[in-house]
Protein backbone atom coordinates (compact mmCIF):
# COMPACT_ATOMS: atom_id res chain seq x y z
CA UNK A 1 0.00 0.00 0.00
CA UNK A 2 1.22 3.48 -1.01
CA UNK A 3 2.66 5.54 2.38
CA UNK A 4 0.68 8.51 1.93
CA UNK A 5 -2.53 5.93 1.71
CA UNK A 6 -1.52 3.91 4.82
CA UNK A 7 -0.84 7.27 6.92
CA UNK A 8 -4.36 8.36 6.00
CA UNK A 9 -5.73 5.16 6.88
CA UNK A 10 -4.07 4.88 10.15
CA UNK A 11 -5.36 8.39 10.91
CA UNK A 12 -9.07 7.35 10.05
CA UNK A 13 -8.68 4.08 11.83
CA UNK A 14 -7.99 6.97 14.78
CA UNK A 15 -10.52 8.82 14.67
CA UNK A 16 -13.10 5.80 14.92
CA UNK A 17 -11.77 3.84 17.66
CA UNK A 18 -14.90 2.11 18.40
CA UNK A 19 -14.40 0.08 15.27
CA UNK A 20 -12.62 -3.43 15.22
CA UNK A 21 -12.24 -4.19 11.46
CA UNK A 22 -9.54 -5.89 9.80
CA UNK A 23 -7.15 -3.85 7.71
CA UNK A 24 -8.38 -4.84 4.50
CA UNK A 25 -12.03 -3.65 5.29
CA UNK A 26 -11.22 -0.75 7.31
CA UNK A 27 -9.73 0.28 3.71
CA UNK A 28 -12.73 -0.41 2.03
CA UNK A 29 -14.39 2.12 4.66
CA UNK A 30 -12.12 4.85 4.37
CA UNK A 31 -12.12 4.34 0.17
CA UNK A 32 -16.09 5.03 0.73
CA UNK A 33 -15.47 7.94 2.90
CA UNK A 34 -12.85 9.42 0.72
CA UNK A 35 -14.76 9.62 -2.41
CA UNK A 36 -18.36 9.96 -0.71
CA UNK A 37 -17.59 12.83 1.91
CA UNK A 38 -14.26 14.23 0.07
CA UNK A 39 -14.77 14.18 -3.86
CA UNK A 40 -18.38 14.25 -3.97
CA UNK A 41 -18.97 15.85 -0.93
CA UNK A 42 -22.18 13.88 0.50
CA UNK A 43 -21.73 13.82 3.69
CA UNK A 44 -22.38 10.13 4.91
CA UNK A 45 -21.43 7.44 7.16
CA UNK A 46 -19.35 5.15 5.23
CA UNK A 47 -19.76 2.19 7.33
CA UNK A 48 -23.57 2.14 6.65
CA UNK A 49 -22.62 2.03 2.91
CA UNK A 50 -20.13 -1.06 3.23
CA UNK A 51 -21.49 -4.45 2.43
CA UNK A 52 -18.56 -6.53 3.97
CA UNK A 53 -17.44 -9.74 2.85
CA UNK A 54 -16.48 -10.67 -0.69
CA UNK A 55 -19.37 -12.37 -2.52
CA UNK A 56 -20.64 -9.61 -5.14
CA UNK A 57 -17.25 -8.31 -5.79
CA UNK A 58 -18.53 -5.26 -4.23
CA UNK A 59 -17.49 -3.44 -1.46
CA UNK A 60 -20.30 -0.94 -1.21
CA UNK A 61 -23.04 0.70 -2.47
CA UNK A 62 -24.54 4.25 -1.62
CA UNK A 63 -27.70 4.72 -2.65
CA UNK A 64 -28.62 8.64 -2.17
CA UNK A 65 -32.28 9.93 -2.67
CA UNK A 66 -32.41 13.82 -2.31
CA UNK A 67 -28.69 13.70 -0.73
CA UNK A 68 -29.93 11.22 1.75
CA UNK A 69 -27.93 8.08 2.13
CA UNK A 70 -30.84 5.29 2.14
CA UNK A 71 -30.11 1.57 3.46
CA UNK A 72 -34.01 -0.01 3.47
CA UNK A 73 -36.65 0.44 1.03
CA UNK A 74 -39.26 2.31 4.28
CA UNK A 75 -35.94 5.02 4.06
CA UNK A 76 -36.88 5.28 0.28
CA UNK A 77 -40.53 5.18 0.76
CA UNK A 78 -40.04 8.05 3.65
CA UNK A 79 -38.34 10.39 1.47
CA UNK A 80 -40.11 9.97 -1.76
CA UNK A 81 -43.48 10.07 -0.18
CA UNK A 82 -42.72 14.07 0.26
CA UNK A 83 -42.52 16.07 -3.36
CA UNK A 84 -41.61 15.00 -6.68
CA UNK A 85 -38.86 15.24 -8.93
CA UNK A 86 -36.60 13.45 -6.84
CA UNK A 87 -32.55 13.08 -7.81
CA UNK A 88 -30.97 9.41 -6.72
CA UNK A 89 -27.64 8.52 -6.88
CA UNK A 90 -26.01 5.41 -6.92
CA UNK A 91 -22.16 5.07 -6.45
CA UNK A 92 -21.16 1.58 -6.47
CA UNK A 93 -17.71 1.21 -4.87
CA UNK A 94 -14.96 -1.42 -5.28
CA UNK A 95 -11.49 -0.75 -3.51
CA UNK A 96 -8.05 -2.11 -4.42
CA UNK A 97 -4.30 -2.16 -2.27
CA UNK A 98 -2.64 -4.30 -4.85
CA UNK A 99 -0.98 -2.48 -7.75
CA UNK A 100 -2.45 -4.34 -10.00
CA UNK A 101 -5.86 -5.38 -11.08
CA UNK A 102 -7.00 -8.69 -13.06
CA UNK A 103 -9.62 -9.40 -15.64
CA UNK A 104 -11.64 -11.46 -12.60
CA UNK A 105 -11.54 -8.77 -10.67
CA UNK A 106 -13.34 -6.43 -13.18
CA UNK A 107 -15.85 -9.14 -14.11
CA UNK A 108 -17.24 -9.78 -10.83
CA UNK A 109 -17.31 -6.25 -9.53
CA UNK A 110 -19.49 -5.25 -13.19
CA UNK A 111 -21.78 -8.22 -12.34
CA UNK A 112 -22.28 -7.60 -9.41
CA UNK A 113 -23.28 -3.91 -10.92
CA UNK A 114 -25.29 -5.40 -12.91
CA UNK A 115 -27.67 -7.09 -10.57
CA UNK A 116 -28.09 -4.06 -8.91
CA UNK A 117 -29.88 -2.90 -11.73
Amino acid sequence: MNPVVKAQLKAFEKANPNVNLQENDLFEVFSIFSIQNGILTDNIDPFSAHLGGDEFGLDGIAILVQGELCTNSDDINSILGNGKNHSVEFNIFQSKTSEKLDYGEMSKFFDGSLCIF
